[in-house]
Protein backbone atom coordinates (compact mmCIF):
# COMPACT_ATOMS: atom_id res chain seq x y z
CA UNK A 1 0.00 0.00 0.00
CA UNK A 2 2.71 2.33 0.78
CA UNK A 3 4.22 1.83 -2.63
CA UNK A 4 1.45 2.56 -4.03
CA UNK A 5 0.56 5.53 -2.11
CA UNK A 6 4.27 6.44 -3.19
CA UNK A 7 3.95 5.64 -6.80
CA UNK A 8 0.50 7.58 -7.21
CA UNK A 9 2.30 10.84 -6.34
CA UNK A 10 3.68 10.97 -9.29
CA UNK A 11 1.33 9.08 -11.93
CA UNK A 12 -1.28 7.14 -12.76
CA UNK A 13 -1.06 3.80 -10.79
CA UNK A 14 -3.28 0.28 -10.48
CA UNK A 15 -3.09 -1.84 -7.08
CA UNK A 16 -4.24 -5.60 -8.59
CA UNK A 17 -4.34 -9.18 -6.02
CA UNK A 18 -5.93 -11.88 -6.10
CA UNK A 19 -8.41 -12.08 -3.18
CA UNK A 20 -11.59 -10.32 -3.40
CA UNK A 21 -12.26 -9.14 0.50
CA UNK A 22 -8.38 -8.66 0.26
CA UNK A 23 -8.96 -6.09 -2.58
CA UNK A 24 -12.12 -4.16 -0.91
CA UNK A 25 -9.83 -3.97 2.37
CA UNK A 26 -7.10 -2.49 0.36
CA UNK A 27 -9.52 0.10 -1.65
CA UNK A 28 -11.11 1.32 1.55
CA UNK A 29 -7.45 1.61 2.46
CA UNK A 30 -6.42 3.77 -0.69
CA UNK A 31 -8.87 6.38 -0.89
CA UNK A 32 -9.31 6.77 -4.35
CA UNK A 33 -5.91 7.09 -4.93
CA UNK A 34 -5.10 4.79 -6.80
CA UNK A 35 -7.56 1.96 -8.76
CA UNK A 36 -7.69 -1.15 -6.68
CA UNK A 37 -9.18 -4.35 -7.94
CA UNK A 38 -8.83 -8.03 -7.77
CA UNK A 39 -6.60 -9.17 -11.71
CA UNK A 40 -9.57 -10.36 -12.46
CA UNK A 41 -11.70 -7.48 -12.21
CA UNK A 42 -9.27 -5.64 -13.96
CA UNK A 43 -9.40 -8.17 -16.68
CA UNK A 44 -13.56 -7.70 -16.54
CA UNK A 45 -13.67 -3.75 -16.24
CA UNK A 46 -10.98 -3.26 -19.39
CA UNK A 47 -13.14 -6.06 -21.23
CA UNK A 48 -16.26 -4.62 -20.68
CA UNK A 49 -15.08 -0.84 -21.54
CA UNK A 50 -13.45 -2.04 -25.25
CA UNK A 51 -16.67 -3.28 -25.81
CA UNK A 52 -15.92 -6.96 -25.90
CA UNK A 53 -17.89 -9.61 -24.06
CA UNK A 54 -16.87 -11.23 -20.38
CA UNK A 55 -19.05 -14.29 -19.85
CA UNK A 56 -17.24 -16.20 -17.65
CA UNK A 57 -18.94 -20.12 -17.68
CA UNK A 58 -19.95 -21.98 -14.88
CA UNK A 59 -18.78 -25.50 -13.59
CA UNK A 60 -15.84 -27.87 -14.95
CA UNK A 61 -12.89 -27.42 -16.97
CA UNK A 62 -14.32 -24.59 -18.85
CA UNK A 63 -14.51 -22.21 -16.00
CA UNK A 64 -11.07 -22.86 -14.54
CA UNK A 65 -9.71 -22.25 -17.89
CA UNK A 66 -11.76 -19.30 -18.17
CA UNK A 67 -10.43 -17.75 -15.18
CA UNK A 68 -6.89 -19.32 -15.43
CA UNK A 69 -6.21 -18.22 -19.46
CA UNK A 70 -9.36 -17.02 -21.19
CA UNK A 71 -9.54 -13.92 -18.87
CA UNK A 72 -5.88 -12.36 -19.28
CA UNK A 73 -6.40 -13.30 -23.60
CA UNK A 74 -9.29 -10.57 -23.37
CA UNK A 75 -7.05 -8.60 -21.54
CA UNK A 76 -4.83 -7.98 -24.13
CA UNK A 77 -7.26 -7.62 -27.05
CA UNK A 78 -9.14 -5.00 -24.61
CA UNK A 79 -5.51 -3.45 -24.65
CA UNK A 80 -5.10 -3.50 -27.91
CA UNK A 81 -8.15 -1.52 -28.49
CA UNK A 82 -8.03 0.90 -25.62
CA UNK A 83 -4.33 2.60 -26.48
CA UNK A 84 -5.05 5.29 -23.84
CA UNK A 85 -5.60 2.79 -21.05
CA UNK A 86 -1.96 2.56 -19.75
CA UNK A 87 -0.83 2.92 -15.98
CA UNK A 88 2.45 4.63 -14.92
CA UNK A 89 3.03 1.88 -12.55
CA UNK A 90 0.96 -1.56 -11.56
CA UNK A 91 1.49 -3.19 -8.01
CA UNK A 92 0.93 -6.54 -7.01
CA UNK A 93 0.07 -7.84 -4.10
CA UNK A 94 -0.54 -12.29 -3.30
CA UNK A 95 1.71 -12.37 -6.42
CA UNK A 96 2.42 -15.84 -6.08
CA UNK A 97 -1.58 -16.57 -7.05
CA UNK A 98 -1.25 -14.87 -10.20
CA UNK A 99 -0.20 -17.62 -13.23
CA UNK A 100 2.77 -16.91 -14.87
CA UNK A 101 0.73 -15.87 -18.65
CA UNK A 102 -0.97 -13.03 -16.11
CA UNK A 103 2.51 -11.17 -16.20
CA UNK A 104 2.86 -10.35 -19.44
CA UNK A 105 -0.51 -9.08 -20.01
CA UNK A 106 0.53 -6.44 -17.45
CA UNK A 107 3.49 -5.42 -18.94
CA UNK A 108 1.08 -4.32 -22.03
CA UNK A 109 -0.83 -2.29 -19.90
CA UNK A 110 1.97 -0.34 -18.68
CA UNK A 111 3.05 3.18 -20.11
CA UNK A 112 5.82 3.62 -22.77
CA UNK A 113 6.31 0.13 -22.71
CA UNK A 114 7.65 -0.51 -19.94
CA UNK A 115 8.34 -4.55 -18.80
CA UNK A 116 7.65 -5.22 -15.01
CA UNK A 117 7.92 -9.09 -15.93
CA UNK A 118 7.10 -12.08 -13.80
CA UNK A 119 9.00 -12.60 -10.31
CA UNK A 120 11.34 -14.93 -12.19
CA UNK A 121 12.42 -12.13 -14.14
CA UNK A 122 12.85 -9.64 -11.04
CA UNK A 123 15.55 -11.98 -9.49
CA UNK A 124 12.87 -12.98 -6.52
CA UNK A 125 13.72 -15.81 -4.43
CA UNK A 126 11.93 -18.32 -2.67
CA UNK A 127 12.47 -17.62 1.48
CA UNK A 128 11.80 -19.37 4.13
CA UNK A 129 9.95 -18.24 6.90
CA UNK A 130 11.12 -19.79 10.39
CA UNK A 131 9.07 -17.33 12.92
CA UNK A 132 5.62 -16.99 13.22
CA UNK A 133 5.17 -13.59 13.85
CA UNK A 134 1.33 -13.18 12.86
CA UNK A 135 -0.25 -15.77 15.99
CA UNK A 136 -0.37 -15.58 19.66
CA UNK A 137 2.58 -18.64 20.91
CA UNK A 138 -0.27 -20.76 21.74
CA UNK A 139 -1.92 -20.55 18.56
CA UNK A 140 1.19 -20.99 16.66
CA UNK A 141 2.29 -24.09 18.75
CA UNK A 142 -1.05 -25.80 18.19
CA UNK A 143 -0.98 -24.70 14.26
CA UNK A 144 2.52 -26.27 14.46
CA UNK A 145 1.55 -29.51 16.31
CA UNK A 146 -1.16 -30.15 12.96
CA UNK A 147 1.30 -30.24 10.29
CA UNK A 148 4.25 -31.65 12.62
CA UNK A 149 6.25 -28.46 12.77
CA UNK A 150 8.22 -27.36 15.49
CA UNK A 151 6.31 -23.81 15.77
CA UNK A 152 9.07 -20.93 16.23
CA UNK A 153 7.84 -18.08 17.35
CA UNK A 154 9.77 -14.39 18.50
CA UNK A 155 10.65 -13.98 21.96
CA UNK A 156 8.45 -11.81 23.79
CA UNK A 157 5.33 -12.80 22.11
CA UNK A 158 2.08 -13.30 23.39
CA UNK A 159 0.99 -15.94 24.88
CA UNK A 160 -2.74 -15.79 24.13
CA UNK A 161 -5.88 -17.94 24.99
CA UNK A 162 -5.54 -21.98 25.02
CA UNK A 163 -6.86 -23.02 21.92
CA UNK A 164 -10.15 -24.73 22.21
CA UNK A 165 -10.98 -28.01 19.65
CA UNK A 166 -14.30 -29.48 20.03
CA UNK A 167 -15.31 -32.76 18.07
CA UNK A 168 -19.37 -32.56 16.85
CA UNK A 169 -21.73 -35.25 15.82
CA UNK A 170 -23.84 -33.42 13.66
CA UNK A 171 -24.11 -30.17 11.60
CA UNK A 172 -26.44 -29.12 13.54
CA UNK A 173 -24.59 -29.57 16.63
CA UNK A 174 -21.37 -27.72 14.73
CA UNK A 175 -23.81 -24.66 14.69
CA UNK A 176 -25.38 -25.47 17.94
CA UNK A 177 -22.47 -24.53 19.65
CA UNK A 178 -20.72 -22.34 16.94
CA UNK A 179 -23.60 -19.64 17.89
CA UNK A 180 -23.20 -20.37 21.84
CA UNK A 181 -19.40 -19.37 21.85
CA UNK A 182 -20.15 -16.25 19.63
CA UNK A 183 -22.66 -15.49 21.76
CA UNK A 184 -20.19 -15.84 24.40
CA UNK A 185 -17.90 -13.82 23.27
CA UNK A 186 -20.05 -10.83 22.54
CA UNK A 187 -22.05 -10.86 25.79
CA UNK A 188 -19.61 -12.21 28.75
CA UNK A 189 -15.76 -11.20 27.12
CA UNK A 190 -17.12 -7.98 24.95
CA UNK A 191 -15.67 -8.94 22.07
CA UNK A 192 -17.07 -6.77 19.13
CA UNK A 193 -18.73 -9.04 16.11
CA UNK A 194 -16.07 -7.66 13.81
CA UNK A 195 -12.98 -9.24 15.37
CA UNK A 196 -14.63 -12.43 15.26
CA UNK A 197 -13.52 -14.70 12.18
CA UNK A 198 -15.45 -18.18 11.41
CA UNK A 199 -13.33 -20.19 8.83
CA UNK A 200 -15.13 -22.96 6.88
CA UNK A 201 -13.55 -25.60 3.66
CA UNK A 202 -17.23 -24.68 2.19
CA UNK A 203 -19.04 -21.89 0.30
CA UNK A 204 -21.74 -19.96 2.25
CA UNK A 205 -24.52 -21.68 1.20
CA UNK A 206 -23.06 -25.03 2.00
CA UNK A 207 -21.58 -24.83 5.04
CA UNK A 208 -22.83 -26.55 8.15
CA UNK A 209 -23.16 -23.19 10.09
CA UNK A 210 -26.13 -22.23 7.82
CA UNK A 211 -28.61 -22.75 10.63
CA UNK A 212 -27.17 -20.12 12.29
CA UNK A 213 -29.00 -17.57 9.83
CA UNK A 214 -27.55 -14.38 7.65
CA UNK A 215 -27.57 -12.68 11.28
CA UNK A 216 -24.44 -14.57 11.56
CA UNK A 217 -22.92 -15.46 8.77
CA UNK A 218 -23.57 -11.90 7.09
CA UNK A 219 -21.77 -10.03 9.69
CA UNK A 220 -23.81 -8.45 11.49
CA UNK A 221 -24.44 -9.74 15.30
CA UNK A 222 -28.72 -9.64 16.64
CA UNK A 223 -28.32 -6.05 17.57
CA UNK A 224 -27.46 -4.93 14.23
CA UNK A 225 -23.78 -4.52 15.12
CA UNK A 226 -20.94 -5.06 12.14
Amino acid sequence: MEKARRLARGGRVALLCFNIPLAAHLAREAGGESTVETFHAFCRRLTQRAHLPFKPPTGGEKERRFWEKDAAMLLLEALERLPDERYDAIVVDEGQNFMPDWWPCLDEALKDGREGGPPKALEILPHQLTHNCRDTTRIAKYAARLVGDEGVVKPGAPQGKCVEEITCDSGVEVARLVGERIDRLVDNEGIKPDRIAIISTRTLKRQLLWPLGDNYLAGSDRRGSR
